[in-house]
């Protein structure tokens, strides 16, 4: 029968779930994410970020120790786990141990596997010290940013690595923080690993000691201002907020523009055309009735 994913939400937090049309609970709501996998399969993500398989009648078909898991496609879905591609049936069963770098599953079924490239720091002797098997391996100031088929990561300078090659997109490191995203959606990490600012929003800026994020509310862009703590700073969005000047934020809302703090609070309401100019004590600004 039909099935629908359903949250609830719990203090800051939402948690997923999966009803039939009965509103009979198939999947309890205690997860961090939940998503059709076809084949009548539900991806699920736990609170540490580990995925499980489970069937249409909320059966777990796997323990949750899957990094993640694409759609099927002809019975076979690819696995990721520890960094490595393989690939799982809808029994739950891997058929391909996930050694591999990429692993593509094409319309007719052939499967093809590509392992990683290998690298090799070598001394001033031109001896080995290190052998990395990754496909890419580019210095990035104090970082070496890695890259494992279509996700990146970070090592150190002593080659360990310190953000696994599991996101789309990460930032240079700053104050110990990255920007990163996973299927388009963006948040902030820190270096081991840690979440800070969930993967949920259209776009995150990291500025210092200032976070920007941006999310789609009824299609219209949607402005927050948080710490590095993770603490929220603005009482409410806004359409548009500037980076940090040394002194405030610009923002707007409806069309006209106002200040805001560092501590996100506002100075002066978004109640003018634009803001032309200012000093130390003084904003020159646009105002029409």
């Amino acid at each position: 029968g039909l099935r629908a994913i359903f949250f609830l939400k719990e203090g800051t937090q939402y948690r997923y779930g999966v009803v039939d049309l009965n509103d009979h609970v198939i999947i309890p709501f205690q997860y961090k994410r939940i998503y059709p996998i076809g084949d009548l399969r539900f991806g699920v993500e736990n609170f540490e970020g580990k995925t499980a398989l489970f069937s249409e009648a909320g059966t777990r078909l796997t323990g949750f120790d899957i990094d993640e898991v694409s759609i099927f496609r002809r019975n076979l879905a690819v696995i990721t786990q520890d960094q490595r591609q393989g690939l799982i049936n809808r029994d739950g069963i891997i058929v391909l141990q996930p050694q591999f770098a990429e692993v593509i599953v094409d319309y007719d079924g052939t499967v093809r596997a590509r392992k990683p490239h290998e690298w090799r720091v070598l001394d001033h002797s031109n001896k080995a010290i290190h052998t990395l098997d990754m496909d890419q391996v580019v210095r990035s100031g104090n970082y070496y940013r890695t890259k494992m088929g279509k996700h990146v990561g970070l090592m150190n300078d002593q080659f360990h690595p310190i953000v696994a090659a599991q996101y789309d997109y990460l930032s240079d490191p700053l104050h110990g923080l990255a920007v990163a995203s996973r299927e388009g959606r963006y948040g902030i990490i820190r270096l081991n690993g840690k979440q800070v600012i969930p993967h949920q929003y259209d776009s995150v800026v990291l500025q210092g000691n200032f976070i920007m994020t941006r999310e789609s509310l009824l299609g219209s862009p949607s402005w927050s201002l948080y710490d590095t703590f993770a603490v929220k700073k603005t009482e409410r969005t806004y359409e548009w907020i500037s980076s940090y000047n040394g002194r405030f934020f610009l923002a707007s809302n409806y069309n006209k523009v106002g200040v805001l703090n560092r501590s996100g609070k506002e100075l002066i309401h978004c109640v003018y055309d634009s803001i032309l100019d200012w000093n130390d004590d003084q904003l020159l600004v646009r105002f029409h009735k």
